[in-house]
């Protein structure tokens, strides 16, 4: 019998603030153009916009040719998708919350992604568009694989 030795971390329930800021992360890096539009084959579905709650985005990626995330084929050798990835910001910081404990993510990537996760204010604001391109693509991919 295998017992799961690998701690089992739950995300915890995220303030507005937090989810405007993960809503800024999207939208800097789907806006970022050259710098982040070839990550993806492809960008769908792209929404931002005001709510009750604060500010909201989301998009859906399609990852590009021979693109794996945690040794999992994602697209073809032919680029066609295998699965495309909807971020919303629950589903992008659900997806980033246990990079916070992976030592193969990058301390500086670990620390942007406690302090979205935080709600911190301010740091959306600090991150430009080649640090949210390398926030999504840690999301997706689960490393930082362009750039």
């Amino acid at each position: 019998m295998h017992h799961n030795t690998q701690p089992t971390i739950t995300l915890p329930a995220l303030s507005d603030k937090a989810l405007e800021a993960f809503s800024n992360i999207i939208v800097t890096a789907t806006e970022g153009g050259e710098y982040t539009l070839s990550d993806y084959r492809k960008w769908t579905n792209y929404k931002h916009g005001e709510t009750n709650n604060g500010f909201r985005a989301e998009v859906t990626v399609y990852p590009t040719k021979n693109a794996y995330s945690d040794s999992e084929l994602l697209a073809d050798t032919e680029g066609n998708l295998l699965k495309p990835v909807c971020l919303t910001p629950e589903v992008l910081a659900g997806r980033l919350f246990p990079k916070l404990i992976d030592p193969k993510t990058t301390a500086h990537h670990r620390v942007m992604i406690a302090r979205l996760l935080a709600g911190d204010e301010d740091i959306a604001g600090e991150m430009d568009v080649i640090d949210a391109g390398a926030i999504l693509q840690i999301a997706v991919y689960g490393d930082v694989i362009f750039g």
